[in-house]
C-alpha cells in the first residue's frame, strides 16, 4: 500500500480524487476479508437460527410447542417471556452489525499505515460490543430530533399559533435550517464507530474525537460522501431498472384484476419487482465494506495531519 500511504503533506486535505482511489483500491485488494466480516454482519441473526448451527433453537422450539399443550395460560405468559427476549435479541446482532461494519474501517485503517491485522486479530483486539449499539442510538437519536422531514421542532415553535399561514412560513423558514444542520452533524459524527474500532476509548470520548478531527472539514467530508455516492450510483440505477419498468407497466396500465386473462402483465411485473429488490439489496449489500472503508480514509486523512 505504498502508493496509498502516507498521505502526502502537499495533497491538500480530503481530495476528492485521492480519497476515492485509495477506498477503491482499498476495496478491490481486500475484498474478500471485508465480505466475510460484512456477511456476519447483515447475515447472522439468521445463520444464528439455522438448527445444525444452533441445536439450542430447536430445543427451544419443542419446548415451547409443548408447554403450548398443557398450559392454557401460556400465550399471557409467552408475551412476558418472549418480548423481553426479542428486545434482547435485536439488541445484541445490531451490536454485532455496527462492530462488524467498524471492523472494516479497521482493517483498511490498519493497511493505510502498514499494519494490516487478520480478520481473527481485529475480531480479538476489538472486544467491546454493546458501546457500538448505544453510541450509534445516541447519534441517531440526535438526527431524529433535527431531521428535515421532523415536523417536531416545527409543532413546537407554533403549538400556540392557530394562524395557518404563519405556520406555513415557520416551517418554510426552518425546513432549509433543519437540512443544513442534519448533513452538517452527519460530517461531524461521520467517524465515531471508525474511532471506537482503532482507538481504545469510551463512546463519549469517540464522539468528542469525531467532533474535533471534522472541524472545519465538514463541507469537504460532505463532498466526499456525495462523489462517493456518484461513483456507485450508477449499480444502484442498473438494479433499479426492473423496479422503474413496474412502476411505468402501473401508470400506463392501471391495476385491474389479476384474473382478468389480459392482464397477466401484473405478475410479470411482480415478478420484476422482486427482481429489482434482490438486485437492490444486492448492491447495498456490496456498497457496505465501500463506505466503511471511505470512512478510514477519511479518518487516517485527518488524524495524520491533527497528529
Amino acid at each position: 500500500m505504498s502508493n496509498l500511504s502516507p498521505f502526502s503533506q502537499e495533497i491538500a486535505p480530503l481530495s476528492i480524487s485521492y480519497v476515492i482511489h485509495a477506498t477503491l483500491r482499498l476495496y478491490r485488494d481486500n475484498f474478500v476479508a471485508y465480505f466475510k466480516l460484512i456477511i456476519r454482519a447483515v447475515f447472522g441473526p439468521f445463520l444464528w437460527q439455522i438448527p445444525p448451527i444452533n441445536p439450542f433453537v430447536v430445543m427451544i422450539t419443542l419446548l415451547l410447542f409443548f408447554l403450548l399443550i398443557i398450559i392454557p395460560f401460556l400465550p399471557i405468559l409467552l408475551f412476558f417471556l418472549i418480548v423481553p427476549f426479542l428486545l434482547i435479541y435485536s439488541s445484541y446482532w445490531t451490536a454485532k452489525f455496527y462492530k462488524n461494519c467498524a471492523l472494516v474501517s479497521r482493517m483498511a485503517y490498519r493497511l493505510l499505515i502498514d499494519r494490516p491485522e487478520t480478520l481473527e486479530e481485529v475480531d480479538y483486539k476489538v472486544s467491546e460490543l454493546w458501546i457500538f449499539l448505544w453510541v450509534n442510538l445516541l447519534i441517531n437519536l440526535i438526527f431524529s430530533i433535527v431531521h428535515p422531514f421532523n415536523n417536531g421542532i416545527t409543532d413546537a415553535l407554533t403549538q400556540a399559533t392557530i394562524d395557518k399561514e404563519a405556520f406555513t412560513n415557520i416551517a418554510i423558514i426552518l425546513l432549509p435550517i433543519q437540512t443544513f444542520l442534519y448533513f452538517w452533524l452527519i460530517a461531524r459524527f461521520y467517524l465515531c464507530d471508525v474511532i471506537l474500532a482503532v482507538e481504545s476509548t469510551t463512546g463519549i470520548n469517540a464522539i468528542n474525537r469525531s467532533w474535533q478531527l471534522t472541524k472545519g472539514f465538514s463541507i469537504k467530508i460532505l463532498l466526499v460522501i456525495l462523489a462517493s455516492f456518484l461513483v456507485i450510483l450508477p449499480a444502484y440505477l442498473i438494479a433499479g431498472i426492473p423496479f422503474f419498468l413496474f412502476i411505468i407497466s402501473i401508470y400506463k396500465l392501471g391495476l385491474a384484476p389479476i384474473s382478468s386473462p389480459e392482464n397477466t402483465w401484473i405478475i410479470n411485473n411482480i415478478m420484476l419487482l422482486i427482481a429489482s429488490s434482490f438486485a437492490l439489496f444486492v448492491v447495498w449489500f456490496l456498497s457496505l465494506p465501500y463506505w466503511q472503508i471511505l470512512k478510514a480514509v477519511i479518518y487516517y486523512d485527518l488524524h495524520s495531519r491533527r497528529s
